[in-house]
């Protein structure tokens, strides 16, 4: 590869190296560090290089590790997720191409993950009592980046949820 004797090149892996073992980057994230640290574009290019083939930058292996805890730990919806990723430079379907490889894999319940953030928001009755309660719960299921569509399928299974629904009508 070009550029690998060259001192820069060198430089910009180890300073690569050195960011990687403190948290885990995607490839973009360590090109804009890299060139914040002063380091040229050849150099960048080739540590990044290097970096992919030896399997330290794997843009799709942290994306699934990302959506697979945050989604767990924090009950993260996809769509919050995503646009998380892709703040973090990886394109869309690259994150969503994780997130498919997730729910595949069975690391992710897409329809779990929503019970359990209505149960964590309800508490231990599980029940919807008026409108308010419901439309709280819907707005924060929203934020937290599950479907509407999904949302509502969910609330509404809920007991309670169809006194609140002739309420609507």
């Amino acid at each position: 590869m070009s550029g690998e004797g060259n001192p820069g090149c060198e430089s910009a892996y180890r300073d690569a190296l050195t960011l990687l073992a403190r948290k885990p980057l995607t490839e973009v994230e360590v090109r804009d560090r890299l060139v914040a640290r002063g380091h040229t574009g050849e150099s960048v290019r080739v540590a990044l290089a290097r970096l992919s083939d030896a399997g330290y930058v794997d843009d799709l292996r942290l994306a699934l590790h990302f959506i697979c805890t945050r989604s767990c730990r924090l009950g993260h919806g996809p769509r919050r997720l995503i646009e998380q990723l892709r703040a973090r430079g990886l394109h869309a379907d690259q994150a969503w191409r994780a997130w498919s490889q997730a729910v595949d894999q069975g690391e992710v319940d897409p329809i779990e993950m929503l019970r359990a953030e209505i149960r964590r928001r309800l508490g231990s009755d599980g029940r919807i009592v008026d409108r308010r309660q419901y439309g709280r719960v819907y707005n924060a299921l929203l934020r937290a980046g599950y479907e509407p569509d999904r949302i509502e399928v969910a609330l509404r299974a809920l007991p309670g949820a169809d006194e609140v629904e002739d309420e609507f009508a």
